[in-house]
């Protein structure tokens, strides 16, 4: 059994996460993001300032604790409602990302599933949750043709724009429309963690994309005992 740690431990862990996952998502969204200028299809400078300092203030929330959290109700893949409190008495394993991500979604949501399997029988005390960032393209049935190709345990949720931001504003999870340019498509920018919520519902705290599987395992099954 692995030693509890203290939520001091635990504070410090999270935090230094939010600031490695911080650091490296904003290189990454200034270099690859959208450009300043105004070009067609393309935000305004003040436009993408905007979302700079709109993104930012979601980390610094984060980085703080400062999650509001909460219940809420979205449809699943199977196009049932379903509630945050209907897992009461488990732990839930939650990601934001959406169907059409270029990589790091599958890679986030296959860590969860091993995270899953890795704790053997622990596993059914834990709920995963793959919400959608997406509502407008992820309906019920994509969100079942996406997560076959994943732990089954995943339950995967969608509802209307408005319901989506009323959850990621709960959880301080970052999201943008990205237009491509030249083209009807788009893109979706976010921010990835993992976040873990106690058997009640309450927050404990985030790990940042790529983190270890066996890292994760070991922080889930230490508040699983």
């Amino acid at each position: 059994m692995v030693e509890r740690p203290t939520l001091r431990r635990w504070s410090r862990v999270a935090v230094l996460g939010f600031v490695l996952a911080g650091a490296i998502s904003w290189a990454l969204w200034s270099q690859f993001g959208p450009q300043r200028g105004g070009v067609q299809g393309s935000p305004s400078a003040n436009e993408v300032d905007a979302e700079q300092l709109r993104r930012a203030h979601l980390m610094d929330e984060l980085m703080a604790g400062k999650v509001k959290g909460g219940g809420f109700a979205l449809v699943d893949q199977a196009g049932e409602t379903r509630t945050l409190s209907e897992f009461r008495g488990r732990l839930v394993v939650m990601y934001f990302g959406y169907t059409s991500c270029p990589g790091i979604c599958d890679t986030d949501l296959s860590q969860i599933g091993a995270v899953v399997r890795d704790l053997g029988s622990d596993g059914a005390r834990v709920q995963p949750l793959f919400i959608t960032i997406d509502p407008e393209r992820d309906t019920p049935s994509r969100l079942s043709a996406y997560l076959a190709d994943f732990d089954p345990s995943i339950i995967g949720l969608t509802g209307t724009l408005e319901q989506v931001n009323r959850v990621a504003d709960q959880y301080n999870a970052y999201f943008a429309k990205v237009p491509v340019e030249g083209s009807e498509h788009y893109m979706m920018d976010h921010s990835a963690y993992i976040y873990l919520l106690d058997r009640n519902g309450g927050f404990l705290g985030a790990f940042p994309s790529g983190t270890k599987v066996d890292r994760l395992a070991q922080v889930v099954d230490t508040y699983l005992q």
